[in-house]
């Protein structure tokens, strides 16, 4: 326990910090009654969200899962997506 406190004002803690972690200890619960508590509820979503994103080419939806990585600089991908919306521009022009 000393040590702890000998760390955290090395460290630079505050009064109010301290206080915070007074306050929350002291309202915490005792380990045997935290594991006996039952759950909380929520909401169940209807179903599970699968995150997913464009890919850079063809702009087709994939799950993020299926999507590889390609490190790219902000720059280049800002000239990228110039030139594939100027293309796409002249082709649609085109037909």
């Amino acid at each position: 326990w000393a040590y702890l406190l000998h760390n955290a004002t090395e460290n630079g803690v505050t009064a109010r910090v301290t206080a915070a972690w007074l306050q929350a200890w002291q309202l915490s619960r005792p380990p045997e009654e935290a594991v006996q508590a039952e759950p909380v509820g929520g909401i169940v979503p209807a179903a599970a969200v699968v995150p997913q994103a464009n890919c850079m080419f063809c702009l087709n939806m994939f799950r993020c899962d299926a999507l590889n990585y390609m490190g790219v600089c902000g720059q280049c991908l800002a000239d990228f997506q110039q030139a594939r919306t100027k293309r796409k521009a002249e082709e649609d022009r085109s037909s």
